[in-house]
């Protein structure tokens, strides 16, 4: 049960290795999408994308820099300071504006906004085009439709946490997701994220998530919604 009055989150220290992005810096969303196509190019999601990897990872890189960009507004962006590794939150319940939209269309004046920075980042992960086979039926299935709203001032869906390989037994995915689950748990917030694969689904069980149902959006791609309840006293699970 989630509080129907949740107070606001303290200041929570966050991990040397760790910080937040910054909504208007095209640099922070640039390598954000970077290490999170790296980390997701091989994954299931491949059936969704034509192409081989190199190709598959510039779809990516298009879709996780939008995200990226439109949740540093809306929800929390983290990124590890080696770069090795990001997780980006959205609000459980879905804004008025919507998800993010794969258009760049950078002013060429102006002061530097966050519509700029994800613009900017955009072109420069070599987005030329709107269009980009499989960008659209990515969006669809990472976006959370089926997510309920819950009671907390924190954002509450974990849309995406990915580590670089060379990276990923290193403890930074864990060290990602540690710091906004502090937020959740001093709002008693229930966060929700999807698991792609038996890597994802391990990751989000040692952290404390609970199975909740599973979709498969497309042949070969199945994918398993977890909710994590809050946890007052601390963090539980494994290290990872």
């Amino acid at each position: 049960m989630t509080s129907a009055h949740p107070r606001t989150p303290p200041e929570v220290p966050q991990p040397a290795g760790v910080r937040r992005a910054a909504a208007a810096d095209a640099t922070d969303i640039t390598a954000v999408a970077d290490v999170l196509a790296t980390a997701f190019a091989d994954t299931p999601l491949r059936v969704l994308l034509a192409g081989n990897r190199i190709a598959r990872n510039a779809v990516l890189r298009r879709a996780f820099a939008g995200l990226a960009g439109w949740a540093c507004v809306h929800g929390a962006v983290y990124l590890h300071a080696t770069g090795a590794g990001a997780a980006i939150w959205l609000p459980a319940q879905q804004p008025p504006s919507g998800p993010p939209q794969y258009h760049p269309h950078r002013a060429p004046d102006g002061p530097d906004t966050a519509d700029d920075a994800i613009d900017t980042a955009l072109l420069e992960l070599g987005a030329a085009t709107a269009d980009a086979p499989g960008l659209d039926t990515l969006a669809s299935v990472l976006y959370p439709s089926a997510v309920l709203p819950e009671a907390t001032a924190a954002p509450a869906y974990l849309i995406a946490v990915g580590a670089d390989p060379d990276a990923q037994r290193e403890g930074v995915a864990r060290q990602l997701l540690d710091v906004h689950h502090q937020y959740l748990d001093a709002t008693l917030g229930t966060a929700h994220a999807l698991a792609i694969d038996p890597v994802g689904r391990r990751l989000l069980t040692a952290t404390g998530y609970q199975p909740h149902r599973v979709d498969q959006p497309a042949a070969g791609l199945a994918v398993q919604w977890m909710r994590r309840p809050p946890h007052p006293g601390g963090q539980d699970g494994a290290a990872w």
